[in-house]
């Protein structure tokens, strides 16, 4: 995992794009997010147990967590949850997260 995407976790962030690809079997989800007019543009691999709950675009985020379940015993397709604190938006598990790019 990138170290740079947990500078975004616990901010309110706006939440401008969210699309899925399947990638070699698996669901690769791109979210392109807004904190403080930079926007980031975040990969997460092979995602599992997906749940978006949206109406539509864009969306106000007071916050997400990146939780690591490594040392749970999790499967590395299940390393990171993903979950929004405070809303109940969106919740999924994937292997891997980078940051593609930033535009300021």
């Amino acid at each position: 995992m990138d170290t740079k995407i947990k500078f975004l976790e616990w901010k309110d962030i706006e939440v401008r794009c969210i699309k899925m690809q399947v990638n070699d079997g698996h669901i690769d989800v791109n979210m392109k997010v807004n904190y403080e007019n930079i926007d980031y543009d975040i990969l997460f691999e092979n995602t599992s147990r997906i749940k978006i709950n949206i109406g539509g675009f864009p969306i106000k985020m007071f916050g997400f967590e990146i939780i690591d379940n490594k040392q749970s015993g999790w499967d590395s397709d299940s390393r990171y949850t993903i979950i929004d604190y405070e809303d109940n938006i969106l919740k999924f598990v994937c292997e891997d997260i980078s940051l593609i790019s930033i535009d300021e």
